[in-house]
């Protein structure tokens, strides 16, 4: 089961425990406070239900029967719940759907010192159609505008607004939980965009110069892919949205020159900047950038 949400209520202490801080404990003050959010806007929640796992079932198909397991050395009961935990993650990754706050919050990460509004639509519907050109699956169908003016409603503590130019609430040491919370909503896009953004962040690596000018062998970019996908394994768990061989790289490649995120010539991977606003490999890379950061 997958439940998907506009916005979540838990905003104002969930982010001190991504960073390490105690969970809040629920008590009878907490709840009789809890009052304050009476009338405000929460968005939509979406829940959906996959097929039934039995572990009874599962354990067999992996040709241990169920009353062995609990005699298992701790190696082999730690690769059945490895095993468990991928199989969860992935069914979890086909039910998950895209909620109107995730396009919103990886736009204005981009832009931490603020994006007018005009950008800001045109960005919008950017991130929007190439969630749409790779069958991605929305709550509800909606319009852009309509999912703009709910959505930045949803997410108005987090952002702040100069005159028409929109950017995150961020003061030193204060409102890092914003950058948290909008990267929280954010991180629902990743598992659509996977492939591309490892190739996508292994490409730029080689330099803007570089790939502007002379470009980047294929097989020079599949080194650096290969690399990132063996270091982030353990973080994206779905095998189905991972980079399986060079075969599936180079389909991957072809996909994103066919949306203009770079172009070949021959064995040659090359980029060019974009005539309008929309950067679609900057965009990409703002999705891994910081989990390829948590490893230093």
């Amino acid at each position: 089961m997958t439940i998907n949400y506009d916005r979540i209520l838990e905003g104002e202490t969930f982010p001190y425990e991504l960073v390490g801080e105690e969970k809040v404990k629920e008590s009878l003050s907490r709840f009789v406070a809890s009052a304050r959010y009476i009338g405000t806007p929460f968005g939509k929640t979406c829940v959906n239900f996959g097929s039934k796992i039995s572990l009874k079932e599962y354990v067999q198909n992996m040709g241990i029967e169920a009353h062995q397991a609990t005699y298992l050395p701790d190696d082999a009961r730690n690769d059945i719940v490895k095993s468990l935990t991928r199989t969860i993650h992935e069914c979890n990754s086909k039910l998950s759907v895209i909620m109107s706050t995730a396009p919103l919050a990886s736009v204005l990460l981009q832009h931490r010192k603020g994006i007018s509004q005009e950008n800001l639509v045109n960005e919008l519907e950017y991130v929007y159609n190439e969630l749409n050109a790779r069958n991605a699956v929305f709550a509800e169908k909606s319009t852009l505008t309509g999912d703009l003016s709910s959505s930045m409603t949803l997410l108005g503590e987090f952002v702040k607004k100069k005159r028409d130019v929109f950017e995150p609430m961020v003061s030193p040491k204060i409102d890092y939980k914003n950058i948290l919370m909008l990267a929280y909503y954010k991180n629902s896009l990743v598992h659509i965009f996977l492939k591309e953004m490892i190739i996508g962040v292994s490409f730029l690596g080689f330099g803007k110069d570089t790939i502007k000018n002379t470009g980047v062998s294929k097989e020079r970019v599949w080194e650096k892919v290969q690399f990132l996908s063996t270091m982030l394994d353990n973080i994206f768990v779905q095998e189905s949205i991972k980079i399986k061989n060079y075969e599936d790289f180079e389909a991957t490649v072809d996909f994103m020159e066919k949306r203009g995120i770079f172009f070949t010539e021959g064995d040659l991977i090359k980029y060019e900047t974009p005539k309008n606003e929309n950067n679609g490999l900057l965009f990409l890379c703002s999705l891994i950038w910081p989990f390829i950061d948590s490893f230093w």
